[in-house]
């Protein structure tokens, strides 16, 4: 009894004062477990602190409306900001390096609505043990970004061919939630350029057989 006495009276110090009960919590934390306290690390060690304000500027209603990221060359476990960028997802096309592993992500618009798509992009110049690195982190930097839709860049093609590839996966990974009120998905990679992109229907990507959507990065 007197152990779950204990127990009861834990918990409603906690909630009766919870600045008490965080300053105990604390107290006994070592240095290095009080350090991931205080920044966003994930349970794959990898440290997304750089990104938050950066991240949460391109789900805002600002006009930055892409971003990438990389890894800090002085912490494999850390990543840093690459670049942001107004013009959507063919300007963060242009952030890519093949000697990289990039982390990005970028804001679409359809049926009057703004979602965000996360893309991974790993370089030729890529050594195997930084690979083997994305497997881990890739499904932690999802879950930060919070996507809707998800890709791999596997390799470089012409960027109109690209966002072509990345509109038919987007509507095949959305489906209905997209449809507009004539039944079709009006996808756009740039949110501040939506009107030059409405002539090009999903259904009409869907129509050129040569095309494929890129494949979903794995969860």
């Amino acid at each position: 009894a007197g152990g779950r006495g204990a127990s009861i009276l834990c918990c409603w110090e906690c909630v009766c004062d919870p600045i008490i009960m965080a300053t105990r919590n604390l107290g006994t934390m070592s240095d290095s477990v009080l350090q991931d306290y205080h920044t966003r690390r994930h349970t794959s060690g990898l440290n997304t602190e750089e990104l938050e304000a950066p991240l949460a500027l391109v789900h805002s209603t600002s006009r930055i409306n892409w971003l990438t990221a990389r890894y800090d060359p002085d912490d494999s476990q850390r990543l840093q900001l690459l670049a942001t960028g107004e013009g959507g997802f063919e300007e963060l096309l242009g952030s890519l390096d093949d000697n990289l592993v990039i982390y990005g992500c970028f804001m679409f618009a359809a049926a009057n609505q703004v979602k965000c798509a996360f893309v991974s992009w790993v370089g030729e110049g890529v050594s195997g043990l930084e690979r083997a690195r994305v497997s881990m982190h890739r499904s932690d930097m999802q879950a930060f970004v919070q996507p809707v839709a998800s890709f791999d860049i596997q390799e470089r093609e012409v960027p109109a061919a690209l966002s072509a590839a990345v509109k038919a996966s987007i509507a095949t990974q959305v489906g209905a939630s997209l449809l507009s009120y004539d039944g079709l998905a009006h996808i756009s990679l740039d949110t501040n350029n939506i009107e030059a992109e409405r002539e090009e229907s999903a259904e009409e990507v869907y129509g050129r057989s040569e095309l494929e959507p890129l494949p979903s990065a794995p969860p």
